[in-house]
């Protein structure tokens, strides 16, 4: 099913599963030091990176097909 017909529901599902997994990487990241586990903070503090701009895109093409309606 296409993004654009997606009612709000699932974006706010889509985000909540989002927030919690940034926000578990988060707590992780600074909660351990660097010098413990240098390639997971590089991984986690990417992985927060990559997951909010995947919803942001993911919401923005969403919202845009709303504004063309």
């Amino acid at each position: 099913m296409s993004i654009r017909r997606w009612h709000v529901g699932k974006l706010i599902i889509l985000w909540s599963w989002g927030v919690l997994s940034a926000g578990l990487a988060i707590t992780h990241f600074v909660g351990t030091a660097v010098s413990e586990t240098p390639i997971l903070h590089g991984f986690e503090i990417i992985f927060v990176v990559l997951a909010l701009l995947v919803l942001t895109a993911i919401t923005w093409h969403w919202l845009g097909s709303k504004d063309s309606q």
